[in-house]
This record gives structure tokens, sequence and C-alpha cells, in this order.
């Protein structure tokens, strides 16, 4: 009786996880469009990559300047090389 109860219990929280993996691509896809009509053509994938990559860079920055002090020049340069702002 108990085992039967995991697998349903299991067997939801898998089917939610696909909805919710759904939801994700579809909330991508929309960023997708939405930047397409700007002019921006990427696909979902990539929009998500990049927000993936601006998520990491952004706590390398706030953990940088949380934990060591640095003069502006300094923290000017890292923002630029870990937001890749250079190579605009």
């Amino acid at each position: 009786m108990e085992k039967d109860k995991k697998k349903r219990k299991i067997n939801l929280l898998v089917k939610r996880r696909g909805r919710c993996d759904n939801i994700k691509r579809m909330l991508w896809r929309e960023v997708s469009i939405m930047l397409s009509r700007e002019g921006y053509n990427h696909s979902d994938e990539k929009c998500w990559v990049k927000w993936k990559n601006i998520k990491q860079n952004y706590y390398k920055v706030k953990f940088i300047f949380y934990n060591i002090k640095f003069d502006s020049k300094i923290i000017h340069f890292l923002v630029i090389e870990l937001f890749d702002l250079g190579s605009r």
C-alpha cells in the first residue's frame, strides 16, 4: 500500500515537472518572438543560454563586490569583461 502511494506521488511530480519544462520553453519562445520583433533574431534556446550566463556573471560580480575592495577603474573593467560588453 505504501509503495503504491510513493509511486503515485513520484508519477505526479514527474508529470508536474514536465508541465514546468513546457512553461519554461513557452516563456523563452515568447522572449525570442518579442526580440525578433525588435530586430534581434535569437532562438529560444539561445535566449535561455544568454539569460543563464547573465545570471552567472551577476553572481560573480556580486561576490567580487562584497568580498574584495577595488577601485572604480578595476570594477569597471571587471563588469565589461564579465558581461562581455567590450565586444559591442
